[in-house]
């Protein structure tokens, strides 16, 4: 009997633990689609000028946006980007404000020599993207150069003229075709959201883990009323 009502006590707190993963799992996809279709509603929504002498929070509320921008570009800072083809070309622009921009222009693969960027004043439109992440893994062998693995700003402010911007533009498919380039991929930047929203999946997970600590402490406090109980020490200390 005793047996019986510990399994049906670590049968239920298995059936609730394992309820509450699958609330977590369900939460963490909820908020991973919610995000990403946050994120492209972002990215959809109607360019903006970037502001002049952009730094700082100014910058970073615009990650994940499209911007103008007008200025010229200086072609002879220029990168191939990546470790395997297609391989993405990015080259300084200076804005009439004189901050130097990263923008990548399109793609090419790696037999492909890219076209020149226009010259003059002239005006583009792209997403604004944070600096990339370092990246790992060995290059395929035999990609041109001068080449970087991803666009990392803070190297580029050291070869390039400054004040660089805290962020490097995308081109979208018109301006990007227009150079006869392929229009680049983009990978958005996540909400200021994630980090939280992947905590409250993370407290389903918790609670489920406790639930099964107190599942088997609950389960190994029942007894067997039957058992004879350890006699009371009656035994009185001599005055």
């Amino acid at each position: 009997m005793v047996r019986l009502k510990r399994l049906l006590v670590l049968l239920v707190g298995v059936i609730i633990a394992t309820i509450m993963v699958f609330l977590g799992l369900w939460q963490a996809n909820t908020f991973r689609t919610q995000g990403a279709q946050a994120n492209e509603e972002r990215a959809a929504l109607a360019p903006v000028p970037l502001p002049s002498k952009a730094h700082g929070t100014q910058v970073a509320e615009l990650y994940g946006r499209q911007v103008t921008l007008t200025g010229e570009y200086l072609p002879e800072y220029q990168y191939y980007v990546g470790t395997k083809p297609p391989l993405s070309v990015v080259t300084a622009f200076r804005a009439k404000d004189g901050t130097v921009v990263a923008i990548v222009r399109g793609q090419v693969t790696s037999r492909e020599t890219p076209s020149s960027p226009p010259t003059g004043v002239v005006t583009q439109t792209g997403l604004l993207m944070p600096s990339q992440k370092d990246v790992t893994g060995d290059p395929s062998p035999g990609l041109p150069t001068p080449r970087i693995p991803q666009v990392r700003l803070e190297r580029l402010a050291q070869e390039w003229p400054a004040p660089l911007l805290n962020g490097y533009l995308t081109l979208g498919a018109e301006d990007a075709t227009a150079q006869s380039l392929t229009p680049s991929q983009v990978v958005l930047p996540e909400g200021e959201g994630h980090q939280r929203n992947a905590g409250y999946a993370l407290q389903w997970w918790v609670f489920a883990v406790f639930a099964l600590i107190m599942t088997f402490i609950w389960a190994r406090s029942i007894k067997d009323p039957g058992l004879p109980q350890a006699p009371e020490n009656t035994h009185e200390t001599p005055g």
